[in-house]
C-alpha cells in the first residue's frame, strides 16, 4: 500500500506540474521540480508520521505523560528528552535534525532578506532557535464551531488568568469618568474587560491577529512564534494541539513552502533574466511581477514579463493546491493525512518566499 501511495503521488505530480502553455519552457521545468520537490518533504512527513503512531500504539506506559515528554524533548528540553524510551528519543532527534536542516537551508538559500535589518534579525532569530523551533497550532484555527465546545473549565481558568494579568491596567482605565459613567463598580468593570477578551481568543481572526502579534519574526512569516508570552490558560483556550506530530508536520510543510518558493524564484530570476524576465518594461514585457521593495515574489520582485506569463504564475498556487486536495484525498484513511490536511493546502503563495 505504501509504494502504491508514492507512485499515485509521482502521478499525480506530474499531472498537475506539467508545463503550461503560457510559461516557458524552461520555467515550467522549473515549477514542475518544485512540486516533486515539495512531495518530497510531504513523504519525508508522512514516513515519519507513520512510524510514530505504530511506536505509540505499541506503548504500554503513560500515554499522555509520553507526548509532553516527546513534544518538550522537540523543543529543546533536554530532562524530556532523557526520559523517553530509546526508540521515541532516536525517532525524536531524526526528526529535530529535519526541522533544523530546512531551518538552516531557509537562511543560506535566502528565504529571509539580509540585505535589510529586518531580514538580517529574522535569520538571526531562526540560528538562535536550532535545537528549539517547532509551531504550534490551535482548534480556534480549524473548528468553526470550537468557542461552543470549549470546557467551561477551560473557560474559567482563562477568565481568573485573565483577570489576574489585567487588573492593574483595569484599575487605571476605570479612573476615567468616562468609564465610571457606564459601570455601577469597578467589579462589573472589569468582568465586563474579561469577557471581550475571551471572545476575542474564540474568534478565529482576532485569535490568529493576537497570535500573529506575539511573532518573532518579520512581516508576512509565521514560521516562529514568541509562544512564551501566551499563557498557558490562553492556549487551552484556544485549543492548543497536543500532538507533536501536528506541531512536526506543520513546521516542515511552512519551512518547506518557503525553502521550495525561494528556490524556484532564485533559479527563474536566473535563468529567465533578459529572455522573459526583465528589470525595465520592454516592448511587449510590460507587467510587473509585484511591486519593487516588495516581499511578494522576491527576488522577481519588480522585474517584467508578459502579461500571459504573468497570468501563468499567478495561477501556480491554485495548481499546488489542487495537487495536495487529490493526494490528501486519496490518502484520507491515513492518520497523517487527517492531521495535517488543513495545514497542507492553505497555500497562499507558492512562489512567494514568504507568503505562508
Amino acid at each position: 500500500p505504501f509504494r502504491k501511495v508514492l507512485n499515485y503521488l509521482n502521478r499525480l505530480r506530474k499531472r498537475y506540474f506539467t508545463p503550461q502553455k503560457m510559461l516557458p519552457a524552461t520555467a515550467s521545468r522549473l515549477i514542475e521540480r518544485e512540486g516533486g520537490a515539495y512531495a518530497s518533504h510531504l513523504k519525508d512527513v508522512q514516513f515519519s508520521m507513520k512510524e510514530f503512531y505504530s511506536m505509540l500504539k505499541g506503548y504500554k506506559g503513560n500515554q499522555e505523560a509520553l507526548l509532553d515528554d516527546y513534544d518538550s524533548a522537540l523543543r529543546g528540553n533536554e530532562e524530556a528528552f532523557n526520559r523517553l524510551p530509546e526508540d521515541f528519543a532516536v525517532h525524536a532527534k531524526k526528526i529535530r535534525n529535519q526541522v533544523d536542516a530546512l531551518s538552516l537551508e531557509a537562511i543560506n538559500i535566502g528565504v529571509f532578506d539580509t540585505s535589510t535589518g529586518a531580514g538580517r534579525k529574522t535569520a538571526e532569530t531562526v540560528m538562535g532557535k536550532l535545537g528549539s523551533y517547532l509551531m504550534r497550532s490551535y482548534e480556534i484555527y480549524d473548528n468553526k464551531d470550537w468557542a461552543n465546545q470549549v470546557s467551561a473549565e477551560v473557560i474559567t481558568a482563562a477568565k481568573n488568568r485573565i483577570r489576574t494579568d489585567i487588573k492593574k491596567a483595569a484599575e487605571t482605565e476605570y479612573n476615567d469618568p468616562a468609564v465610571q459613567e457606564r459601570f455601577n463598580s469597578f467589579e462589573e468593570y472589569l468582568e465586563d474587560r474579561v469577557d471581550g477578551l475571551i471572545k476575542k481568543y474564540l474568534d478565529k481572526s482576532t485569535a490568529k491577529a493576537f497570535v500573529k502579534g506575539k511573532a518573532l519574526l518579520g512581516k508576512g512569516s509565521d514560521i516562529s512564534k514568541k509562544l512564551t508570552d501566551i499563557p498557558v490558560e490562553i492556549r487551552a483556550l484556544m485549543g492548543e494541539y497536543s500532538d507533536p506530530m501536528k506541531n512536526y508536520a506543520m513546521s516542515i510543510i511552512k519551512l518547506a513552502k518557503a525553502v521550495e518558493g525561494t528556490r524556484t524564484m532564485n533559479q527563474l530570476r536566473e535563468v529567465g533574466l533578459n529572455k522573459f524576465l526583465f528589470e525595465n518594461p520592454t516592448g511587449q514585457f510590460t507587467a510587473q511581477l509585484a511591486s519593487e521593495g516588495s516581499e511578494t515574489m522576491r527576488p522577481l520582485n519588480g522585474l517584467y514579463t508578459t502579461p500571459e506569463i504573468l497570468e501563468a504564475f499567478e495561477s501556480t498556487p491554485a495548481l499546488v493546491d489542487g495537487f495536495l486536495q487529490k493526494y490528501l484525498m486519496y490518502t484520507s484513511s491515513i492518520k497523517w493525512a487527517k492531521t495535517i490536511g488543513s495545514v497542507a493546502t492553505h497555500s497562499k503563495n507558492v512562489l512567494g518566499n514568504l507568503g505562508f
